[in-house]
C-alpha cells in the first residue's frame, strides 16, 4: 500500500491529473514521507512547512501539509480560514477578525498570524517590523514563548515554540519539546509537563521523535504507568497469531533505545523504523529476509543481510556494497536500462522478476553465458558520461582524461568544468562543488581565459566575479590568498586545529587531484568514495574507524570523540557551557558560540564555525547533491521514454479551451477543486471535473455503444 513493491516508482507527482485516476487514490507512503491525500508524496520535513532550517521544498498540490498554518508556507503568503485550508488572494479579510469578544490567546494567536504573514490579512495591525513588541505586549505568557502550529496538527506529542526574547529575523522556532502521553512498550508515560529537548535535524525527517519520551524514567516531566489499559504489549505480542494462525513475526531485542515493537521483516529494508535506527545500525549476522518476504524483495549478494523493498532497486544510491541493486550484476550496465520493466515491455519485467528472485538464492552462481554478457557490458546512456554523477561501478565514466575531451551537450544552459564534465550552468557560484576539481566555485578564480564552449556562456564574468564575492567570506579567507589558495584544516599533520605551526590553505589545483591534502579529504569530495548507508560519494562524510560517517551524524555524541573532534566543539567542550552539538568553540579565544555552527553567519574571526557545511535541504545534508540528483533523475535526456499520457499533454474541450498547463494561476487556485480544474470567473473560483473523469465517461460511452 506504500508502493514499496513497485519497480522504479516514483512519488505520484500530479498524480490527480493522470488519465488513469486509480493511481491517484489515498495511499500510504514510505518511510521518511508525507501523504498529500491524493496519491502524491512529499519528504516529511516538508509536511513541517513552518521549518527554516533548510530551503523549502515543493508543496502538496493539494496544499494539505498547510492546511491550519497557511501563514508559516515558505513559498507565499496565505491566510487559513476557519476550515483550515489556504486562502491565497491579497487583503483577505476575515471576519473572525477583529472581533470584540477575543480572549488575550486569540489576540495573540491572531497577532502572530500576522507576523508569520507579513500583515497578509486586511486588519492586520502590524508586520514584521512592530509586531514583537505588540506580541510581547498582549500574549498571556511570562516565558515570552508562542506556540505555533497548533497543539496536535502534527503530533499529538510535539510542540514547537517560537520565543520572542530572541531574534526573529528569519521566521524560525526555536524551541522543540514533546507533551502528553505516549504509548510504549510495556507501560505508557504520561507527561504532566512539556519535555524541552535541545534541536536536531533528525527532528524534522521523522515523525518518530515524540518516541524519545518512552526513553524517560523518572522524569521530573512525567512518569512511567505500568498499568495503563494503552500501553503496548511488554513482548510485542509475540505470543500471538496472526488472521492465518501464524506466530507474530517480532524481534524483541532490536529496539534498544525506545524499545519499539517491529517485524523482523523490517530490519536492514533501509528504512529506520527504530528510534535511534538501530534496525539499520545494527551489524547482525542472520538473514531476516526469509520466506514471502523474501522472495518480493531484493536481497545483497553478499553478508550484509539487507531486504531491500523493490523502490530502492534503480533509485540513484547504491545500497549493496557491490552495487547490484543500481548496476546489472554490478557491471557498467543500469538496472533501469537493462531490466526496463514498463507495462509495454513483459519480457523485460520478466527478467527483472528473476533478477530480484535469484537475490535470495545465498549460494546461487551466474551461470557462465550471463556472467560473460554481464562482465563485457560496456555501454549506457551516452549523455552520462562526464555529467558530474558517478554511473559506472569503477566510475570511469567521469575520469579526468576522459573527460577532456568532451563535448557539452547545449552551448548555453550548460558550464564545462577544467575537469571537462557538463553541469547546469545555473549550479555556478552556488556554494557546492559539482565540478571534481571545484572549477564552479573556489577553482573558478583559476581561470585567466575561457574556453570556446564557456565563452559563449551569457553572464560568466559576472559568475566569476560573483564567487570571487563569495568567497572572500570563505573560512580562512583572512590568512589564504583566495585567488590560488583554499582553506581548509590540513591533512596528515599531528594538531590540525594548531592553524599558526599548521597554514590552513592548500592551492587551488589540489583540489580533486584524488590525494588527501586536507583534514578527513575534504578536498577530494567529489573524488573518493564511501562506504555509508546514503551514497557512495564522498561529500561531507567522517572517518570513524573503518566506518564512514555523514554529516547529520557527524557530532552526535554516540559517536567515537576521537573521530569529528577537529569540527564538532561538543568535545572540546570542558565545563559543559558548549555542549549542543550546534555550539561552537572559537580558536582564536575559546569562546562558545550558541548555535554557532553552520548557522550561515560568520561569528569565529577566522570562519571556521562555517566550515564543513553543507548547503540544500535536510536530504541533502545526509546524501550529498541529493537535491540536484533529484533535478538530474527527472531531465528529459537522462530517464527513459515517458509513459502515456505524456507530462505536458493538454486537455483541451472546443468551448472552454482549457489547459492542464501547470503555470502559476493553475497552482494557487486548482487544488481547491479536489482533483478539478479551477477556472476564476469575477474573482471567484468555478470547478471543472478532471480530466481522468471525461476520460472514464469516454469509456463509459464506447461501452455502451459496443452493447448497443
Amino acid at each position: 500500500m506504500d508502493w514499496s513493491d513497485e519497480y522504479f516508482q516514483g512519488h505520484g507527482q500530479w498524480c490527480s491529473f493522470k488519465p488513469n485516476s486509480i493511481e491517484c487514490d489515498e495511499h500510504f507512503c514510505i518511510s521518511g514521507m508525507y501523504s498529500c491525500s491524493d496519491g502524491e508524496c512529499i519528504n516529511w520535513h516538508t509536511r513541517l512547512a513552518f521549518q527554516r532550517h533548510g530551503p523549502a521544498e515543493d508543496d502538496c498540490f493539494t496544499k494539505r501539509n498547510l492546511n491550519y498554518m497557511c501563514e508559516a508556507g515558505p513559498h507565499r503568503s496565505t491566510w487559513t480560514m476557519d476550515n483550515g485550508l489556504c486562502w491565497p488572494d491579497p487583503n483577505y479579510d476575515d471576519y473572525r477578525y477583529p472581533s470584540g469578544n477575543m480572549t488575550d490567546e486569540e489576540i495573540c494567536q491572531y497577532l502572530f498570524r500576522c507576523f508569520l504573514s507579513n500583515g497578509f490579512e486586511y486588519d492586520c495591525p502590524c508586520n514584521r517590523l512592530n509586531c514583537t513588541s505588540m506580541l510581547i505586549d498582549v500574549c498571556p505568557t511570562d516565558a515570552r514563548l508562542i506556540l505555533y502550529p497548533p497543539e496536535g496538527l502534527i503530533n499529538s506529542n510535539v510542540l514547537f515554540f517560537y520565543n520572542l526574547s530572541e531574534s526573529m529575523d528569519n521566521h524560525n522556532f526555536q524551541i522543540f519539546a514533546l507533551h502528553r502521553n505516549q504509548r510504549c512498550r510495556g507501560f505508557v508515560f504520561e507527561a504532566h509537563e512539556p519535555y524541552f529537548i535541545p534541536f536536531e535535524h533528525g527532528i524534522l525527517t521523522t515523525a518518530r521523535s515524540n518516541h524519545v519520551l518512552c526513553k524517560l524514567n523518572n522524569s521530573n516531566v512525567g512518569f512511567r504507568n505500568p498499568n495503563s489499559s494503552f500501553r503496548h504489549d511488554p513482548f510485542c505480542w509475540n505470543d500471538s497469531l496472526t488472521f492465518n494462525g501464524r506466530p507474530y513475526a517480532v524481534q524483541l531485542d532490536m529496539c534498544d533505545e525506545a524499545g519499539e515493537c517491529i517485524s523482523q521483516y523490517r530490519i536492514r529494508d533501509r528504512s529506520y523504523d527504530c528510534l535511534a535506527g538501530e534496525d539499520e545500525l545494527k551489524i547482525i549476522k542472520k538473514n531476516f529476509c526469509t520466506g514471502n518476504v523474501g522472495r518480493q524483495r531484493f536481497q545483497c549478494y553478499n553478508d550484509e543481510n539487507r531486504c531491500l523493498p523493490l523502490n530502492y532497486l534503480g533509485s540513484a544510491t547504491t545500497e549493496c556494497s557491490n552495487s547490484y541493486d543500481e548496476m546489472w550484476y554490478g557491471t557498467d550496465a543500469p538496472l533501469q536500462i537493462q531490466l526496463p520493466c514498463t507495462k509495454y515491455d513483459k519480457e523485460s519485467c520478466s527478467d527483472a522478476k528473476e533478477y530480484i528472485r535469484q537475490s535470495s538464492i545465498r549460494n546461487w552462481t551466474l551461470n557462465s553465458t550471463i556472467m560473460d554478457e554481464a562482465l563485457h557490458r560496456k555501454w549506457m546512456i551516452f549523455r552520462w558520461y562526464c555529467d558530474s554523477w558517478w554511473n559506472l561501478a569503477n566510475h570511469t565514466d567521469e575520469i579526468h582524461s576522459s573527460c577532456q575531451y568532451w563535448v557539452c551537450q547545449n552551448h548555453r544552459d550548460q558550464y564545462q568544468c577544467r575537469s571537462g564534465q557538463c553541469i547546469d550552468l545555473e549550479w555556478v557560484c552556488d556554494g557546492e562543488w559539482d565540478c571534481a576539481d571545484a572549477s564552479d566555485e573556489e577553482g573558478i578564480l583559476l581561470i585567466d581565459k575561457w574556453s570556446p564552449h564557456n565563452a559563449r556562456l551569457p553572464d560568466i564574468n559576472h559568475r566569476r566575479q560573483q564567487c570571487r564575492e563569495y568567497y572572500l567570506r570563505a573560512p580562512f579567507s583572512t590568512i589564504c590568498n583566495i585567488s590560488f589558495e583554499f582553506g581548509c584544516y590540513r591533512a596528515n599533520v599531528t594538531d590540525p586545529l594548531n592553524i599558526e605551526i599548521n597554514r590552513p590553505c592548500i592551492n587551488l589545483t589540489q583540489i580533486g587531484d584524488n590525494k588527501e591534502d586536507c583534514y578527513n579529504a575534504y578536498d577530494e569530495k567529489n573524488t573518493f568514495s564511501a562506504n555509508a548507508r546514503s551514497g557512495d560519494i564522498w561529500g561531507f562524510h567522517f572517518r570513524c574507524d573503518t566506518k564512514h560517517k555523514n554529516y547529520v551524524d557527524a557530532c552526535d555524541s554516540g559517536l567515537d570523540q576521537n573521530c569529528t573532534d577537529i569540527v564538532c566543539s561538543i568535545y572540546l567542550d570542558k565545563d559543559g557551557s558548549c555542549s549542543n552539538i550546534y555550539d561552537f568553540i572559537c580558536l582564536n579565544n575559546s569562546q562558545c558560540v550558541k548555535n554557532g555552527r553552520c548557522n550561515g553567519i560568520r561569528e569565529c574571526s577566522y570562519g571556521e564555525d562555517e566550515y564543513w557545511c553543507p548547503m540544500g535541504s535536510i536530504q541533502n545534508r545526509i546524501e550529498y547533491r541529493a537535491d540536484k540528483r533529484e533535478l538530474w533523475s527527472q531531465h528529459s535526456d537522462y530517464i527513459l521514454p515517458p509513459w502515456y499520457p505524456p507530462e505536458h499533454m493538454e486537455e483541451t474541450n472546443e468551448e472552454t479551451n482549457i489547459s492542464s498547463d501547470h503555470n502559476s494561476t493553475w497552482n494557487t487556485y486548482s487544488y481547491r477543486c479536489n482533483r478539478g480544474i479551477a477556472i476564476l470567473e469575477k474573482n471567484e473560483t468555478r470547478c471543472l471535473c478532471p480530466p481522468a473523469y471525461y476520460e472514464k465517461q469516454l469509456e463509459s460511452s464506447a461501452e455502451q455503444l459496443y452493447d448497443f
